[in-house]
C-alpha cells in the first residue's frame, strides 16, 4: 500500500539518493550527483527543504520538495518556496491516496506542509501538464515578461519559435549570422571564470547592488544566496584582466536552458568576455544567451552585444504562484529572471 511521508530537512544521504535515483534518472540528469542534490536541498540558505516521499513498504517510489527560496517583495524578504523534483513511478500513477490520484495527493500534501510551516508564497515553473494540476489546487498562472537582448545558439530547440515556420527560418538565419560575428570579433583581454581569491570581494559587491525594484517581487541576491548558487554551479562569475572589482555574473543554462547575464561591471574586455560566455553556453548545449535591456546601460556590454549581433526581443515565461496576497497574481508586479530556476 502506498504511503506518503512528509519530512523537514536536512535529510540524510539515503533520502537524497532516492531523489537522485528517481528524479535524476527520469527527468534531470544533474540530480544523479549526490553532491548536487545535497547542495540544492540541504545547502540552500535555510539549510533544509520540505519533502514528501511516497513509499511502497520500504521502497521509495515518489518524491516532491519545496525549497525555501530567497524572494524579496516590496523591499522585504518573504518566506517563499520553490516546488521542485516531482516524480512518481509509473506503476503508481493511477493509484489513489485519500481519494486523489497519488501524484496530486503528494503535491497537495507538500504544499500544505510548507504553508503550515510558515511559507507565505509558493511558486513553480513546470510543464503544462503539471501546471494544470497546480491551477486545480489553487495556484495562479502568471505570464512573466522577459525584455531581453538575445544571442540564439539553437533556435530549432526553442519552443516559442515552433508555431511559425517563417519565424523559425528567420531565427535560424539570425543564428548563423550571429555565429559568424562571434568568430569575427574575438575581442581583447584576458578573461577567467571562478577565481577563488576574488570571490569574497565580488560576492559582497554583487549583493550590495540589490536588483529588485522597491515595488516588485523577485529573487533576492544576498551573499548567502549567491554562495548557494555558486556551490552547485548554477551561477558563475567572470573576471577580466585580473581586476577583481570588475566582473560579469551569469547563470549556466545547460542543455535546453538559457544563460542570462545578471550583472555586468566590466569597463574593458567586453567583447572578449561576452564572446567567452557565448562559447561556454554553446559547449554546454544552451539554447540562447541573453541579458535584460537595462544592463545595456553599461557601455562595454552595449558595444560587445552590438558587435556580436544580439537582438532585442520580448518573450514570456509561465510561472505558477500560490499566495493569499493578490499582489503576486499581477504580472506587472513580477520582476522575472532566470534565477527563478536552478
Amino acid at each position: 500500500m502506498l504511503r506518503l511521508e512528509t519530512i523537514k530537512g536536512p535529510v540524510d544521504d539515503t533520502l537524497l539518493r532516492h531523489i537522485g535515483e528517481m528524479y535524476g534518472v527520469d527527468t534531470d540528469t544533474r540530480y544523479r550527483s549526490l553532491d548536487f542534490v545535497r547542495a540544492v536541498f540541504n545547502g540552500n540558505p535555510a539549510g533544509y527543504s520540505y519533502h514528501v516521499f511516497a513509499f511502497d513498504g520500504d521502497r521509495a517510489v515518489g518524491c516532491y520538495a519545496i525549497i525555501p527560496f530567497p524572494i524579496v517583495s516590496r523591499g522585504r524578504a518573504v518566506p517563499a518556496g520553490k516546488a521542485e523534483a516531482l516524480f512518481l513511478h509509473k506503476d503508481y500513477r493511477t493509484q489513489r491516496v485519500g481519494g486523489a490520484l497519488a501524484g496530486i495527493a503528494m503535491m497537495m500534501l507538500g504544499h500544505k506542509f510548507a504553508l503550515e510551516s510558515g511559507i507565505e508564497l509558493l511558486f513553480s515553473l513546470p510543464g503544462a501538464d503539471v501546471g494544470l494540476i497546480l491551477r486545480a489546487t489553487g495556484f495562479k498562472m502568471v505570464q512573466a515578461p522577459l525584455d531581453h537582448r538575445y544571442f540564439l545558439l539553437r533556435p530549432g530547440e526553442i519552443r516559442q519559435l515552433h508555431g511559425s515556420r517563417k519565424r523559425m527560418m528567420a531565427a535560424q538565419g539570425l543564428s548563423l549570422a550571429q555565429r559568424a560575428l562571434a568568430v569575427a570579433f574575438n575581442g581583447h583581454g584576458r578573461v577567467e571564470i571562478g577565481r577563488s581569491d576574488y570571490l569574497s570581494r565580488q560576492i559582497s559587491r554583487i549583493a550590495a547592488r540589490e536588483p529588485v525594484a522597491a515595488d516588485k517581487w523577485s529573487v533576492g541576491v544576498s551573499e548567502e544566496a549567491l554562495r548557494w548558487w555558486l556551490s552547485f554551479g548554477y551561477l558563475q562569475i567572470l573576471t577580466a584582466d585580473a581586476k577583481p572589482e570588475e566582473y560579469a555574473l551569469f547563470t549556466r543554462g545547460g542543455p535546453g536552458g538559457n544563460v542570462e547575464i545578471l550583472d555586468w561591471n566590466l569597463t574593458g574586455a567586453g567583447t572578449a568576455a561576452l564572446g567567452h560566455i557565448v562559447r561556454l553556453a554553446r559547449q554546454e548545449g544552451t539554447l540562447a544567451v541573453s541579458f535584460a535591456q537595462q544592463l545595456a546601460a553599461s557601455p562595454s556590454l552595449r558595444r560587445a552585444a552590438a558587435l556580436l549581433g544580439f537582438i532585442p526581443r520580448r518573450i514570456e515565461r509561465t510561472i505558477y504562484v500560490y499566495s493569499k496576497d493578490p499582489f503576486y497574481r499581477d504580472p506587472a508586479n513580477l520582476q522575472f529572471n532566470w534565477l527563478f530556476t536552478i
